[in-house]
């Protein structure tokens, strides 16, 4: 008996890194969805900043209002309060009729138009966005 409560111990002591790892891959929220903009064609736009996997990333979450599928076009600047420093990044995507689009960390790699990196030096818990829809 006492065997088999070293042997369930170790167990449990030898498994604990492969959970606290496992925990490791939820995405840390800096800022959970916020609405950033609605376009004159009634293109809805929202994002929300994550790191997924240790890449800090900008997801935009995409509503096509109209009933007819489009190519949307924004450019997003993005400031770094800290710094001041900004990045300018245009994003491109086609939307399906009267759909949502919403990009996560483990998304289809068809919704990554809808990711942005941040870089590195990028303090992602103070970051502001600014859209232009460019149609």
């Amino acid at each position: 008996m006492i065997r088999k409560s070293i042997w369930l111990a170790l167990l449990i002591i030898l498994s604990m890194p492969i959970f606290s790892q496992a925990q490791n891959n939820d995405p840390v929220i800096y800022k959970d969805w916020t609405f950033l903009g609605e376009s004159k064609t009634h293109i809805d736009v929202e994002y929300r900043v994550v790191k997924c996997n240790g890449v800090n990333q900008i997801h935009f979450f995409v509503f096509n209002e109209s009933p007819d599928a489009r190519e949307i076009r924004f450019e997003i600047e993005v400031t770094n309060n800290s710094t001041s420093q900004k990045l300018l990044k245009e994003v491109v995507f086609t939307a399906d009729k009267a759909a949502m689009h919403r990009a996560e960390c483990a998304s289809d790699v068809l919704l990554d138009k809808l990711k942005i990196n941040v870089p590195e030096n990028f303090n992602p818990s103070d970051l502001t966005l600014k859209i232009t829809f460019k149609s």
